[in-house]
């Protein structure tokens, strides 16, 4: 595994805000996500914007995704409408129009491919059901849970091919949600199994898809797969973390215990399975906890937590570029947030538990990594802030994948916890 230069959106944008999260990057490096002040936009060559308030509260439109192109789609206002926006543009476009002729008054688009075509959820009143939709760039709108099967409630993600993945979901008795991964060429539909509730990524390039299982009613038994649509059949990863994407290089990214973000090189000889993405970083003051996507050019868009300067642990969206011909640094005398972390939730697993003890360990390393003493204040509410991430690290939990894997904040969960009129 090479490594990784580390770009914080805060640091190089000279923006300043005190919370940061990502929601989506392109090909050309742009990324979508949310700060303290909105929602925003990050361009390398022109930095960080705002997006134009509109209809929505909370800091207006809701952003999902981020095409090639510069098109965001999204929900906005306070009964949720798909919009459509062009980073730089005055305002959004609503997509109210293309849904309200069938009687659709909700809906939220959650992704779009090069060709411009976006997926998502709409419902309406009556007797109008909610729907996975396909919107092809010529409007024209294709009904999935009535093109291809009734059980399609919401499509979340679509590739340059047009492979579609999204939620599999009956109302009837008994009540099952599972995914659904669909080729709109082909006709192809898979369907997995009605006892595993399945997240999935976003497809790549190959077709691929990257999911997590959980197996009801027997467990739960987590883990975690490889799906390739062109041939049906299932890879299993090594057991444990969470997939949040995957490239076409063999790169898999995703987030579990301890708690930080996780890679995976699929293509490398003897790989040795999930390794901290923070050993490739080189950055000691930087805590990567959860990879969000992967572009063409290998770039990696991630939540991360640093250290402010009140000695604070903050949140902040940075990207991973691929360094050319790098090796593994290794071997730093200086651990970093992720080693001291990693550090204490092995002694917690192997039964250590004393607060008193861990936080003597945990201020021991802060002080060497800040080069400050053991008994500054600084160094004092640190450590125990990552003494409290240790303790508190648990198994990924079914509510927590369909929260992160989503990719639709707030909006999305309101809209998974409803049941669909008529």
């Amino acid at each position: 595994m090479g490594q990784y230069e580390l770009t914080d959106i805060e640091e190089v944008s000279g923006f300043k805000s005190k919370g940061w999260g990502g929601i989506d990057m392109n090909d050309k490096g742009q990324v979508i996500g949310w700060n303290d002040d909105g929602h925003f936009y990050y361009d390398p060559e022109t930095g960080v914007h705002i997006f134009p308030a509109s209809k929505g509260t909370n800091g207006g439109p809701t952003p999902d995704a981020l095409g090639d192109d510069g098109t965001v789609v999204g929900s906005d206002g306070p009964h949720y409408e798909g919009f459509t926006y062009r980073l730089g543009a005055a305002k959004i476009e609503s997509l109210g129009p293309v849904f309200e002729p069938h009687g659709l008054n909700v809906s939220a688009a959650f992704d779009i491919n090069a060709a411009g075509d976006i997926v998502g959820f709409a419902e309406g009143s009556g007797t109008v059901s909610g729907m996975g939709f396909l919107l092809t760039k010529d409007k024209h709108l294709i009904n999935l849970s009535k093109a291809v099967d009734t059980k399609i409630w919401m499509a979340h993600s679509i590739n340059d091919s047009g492979l579609v993945c999204g939620d599999y979901r009956s109302f009837e008795p008994p009540e099952t949600w599972t995914s659904f991964v669909y080729n709109r060429s082909t006709k192809h539909l898979k369907v997995f199994h009605q006892e595993n509730i399945t997240q999935l990524t976003r497809p790549n390039g190959k077709n691929e898809v990257a999911g997590y299982q959980f197996v009801l009613p027997q467990g739960p038994v987590y883990g975690s797969f490889i799906y390739h649509e062109q041939t049906d059949k299932t890879t299993a990863l090594p057991h444990g973390p969470v997939p949040t994407a995957l490239d076409d290089q063999g790169i898999v990214v995703g987030y579990g215990n301890p708690p930080y973000g996780l890679i995976l090189d699929r293509a490398a000889s003897g790989a040795p399975g999930w390794e901290d993405i923070n050993l490739f970083t080189g950055a000691l003051l930087h805590l990567v906890t959860y990879p969000i996507t992967i572009n063409s050019s290998g770039q990696i868009l991630c939540n991360a937590e640093t250290i402010n300067e009140k000695g604070e642990t903050v949140g902040r969206v940075v990207i991973l570029t691929p360094k050319a011909g790098s090796q593994p640094s290794g071997g730093k005398s200086t651990m970093s947030l992720s080693q001291i972390v990693s550090h204490l939730w092995s002694s917690v697993q192997a039964g250590d538990t004393s607060p008193d003890r861990l936080t003597r360990d945990a201020a021991r390393s802060v002080a060497e990594l800040l080069g400050t003493s053991e008994g500054s204040p600084d160094t004092e509410r640190l450590a125990a802030q990552l003494v409290a991430k240790a303790v508190a690290a648990r198994p990924p939990t079914l509510r927590a994948v369909r929260r992160r894997l989503r990719g639709g904040g707030p909006k999305l969960r309101h809209l998974s916890s409803g049941r669909p009129e008529g």
